[in-house]
């Protein structure tokens, strides 16, 4: 068997775009666990990364976590401590701050026994702030 002597490399080029979207993945990732620390856990960094966790608890801590800031964000609106628009102008609707700090103590009972010590605590001190800032600002 003869080989093709007038082939000759001259450039050798190797795919790296690959990496690329591995960084930003890892990134992304990064950034997610760093948002979600508050409701998913107070470990120290070791532990968390020692312990296998299944995908769909982290993301269902996360969006559990979600859920309890965004009520605690409406909460607040209505209560008048965070401004509705980029002028600054500020709503005081008691009945709507009363509701919405009542669905976070519903959800609160609801899954009572289904949450991690971690999401219970996290729920629990966001209940106990809006409560002590309801009867501050509506006394």
């Amino acid at each position: 068997m003869e080989k093709n002597k007038d082939f000759k490399i001259i450039e050798k080029r190797v795919d790296e775009s690959w990496k690329e979207g591995v960084e930003k993945e890892k990134s992304r990732d990064e950034a997610k666990q760093e948002a979600s620390k508050t409701f998913t856990s107070e470990e120290p960094q070791q532990q968390r990364q020692s312990k296998p966790q299944p995908e769909f608890e982290e993301q269902s801590a996360n969006l559990f976590g979600m859920l309890i800031s965004s009520l605690a964000t409406q909460a607040l609106v209505f209560m008048g401590e965070m401004p509705v628009d980029e002028a600054g102008n500020r709503v005081r609707d008691v009945e709507r701050a009363k509701q919405t700090v009542d669905m976070l103590g519903m959800i609160k009972e609801k899954t009572e026994g289904n949450l991690s010590p971690q999401e219970a605590k996290a729920i629990e001190d966001v209940l106990y702030e809006l409560r002590m800032k309801f009867v501050g600002v509506f006394k």
